[in-house]
């Protein structure tokens, strides 16, 4: 199972944004769909101490961890925790 993270952190000056990008599968008999998404977040950036509340949030069968993205990212401004699953 794959969870992505997404929590309250400060970057380092100058980092960047990173971006998304999943694979879903298509009706038939259609080819996978890659797809690909801007994100605000920064990868790996270092968690701000404390103790934050946790969401879980499913996309649902086939899909990717980062198709609700804007939401966990969203939720992580907020002072909470993120995961996707």
């Amino acid at each position: 199972m794959v969870v992505d993270l997404w929590y309250p952190a400060t970057p380092v000056a100058g980092a960047h944004a990173t971006s998304y990008s999943a694979t879903l599968p298509a009706e038939a008999p259609g080819p996978p769909v890659h797809f690909s998404i801007p994100a605000l977040a920064v990868r790996d950036a270092k968690a701000i101490a404390g103790h934050y509340p946790l969401v879980v949030v499913s996309h649902g069968r086939s899909n990717a961890t980062i198709a609700l993205s804007w939401r966990t990212e969203h939720l992580a401004t907020k002072g909470y925790g993120g995961a996707g699953v």
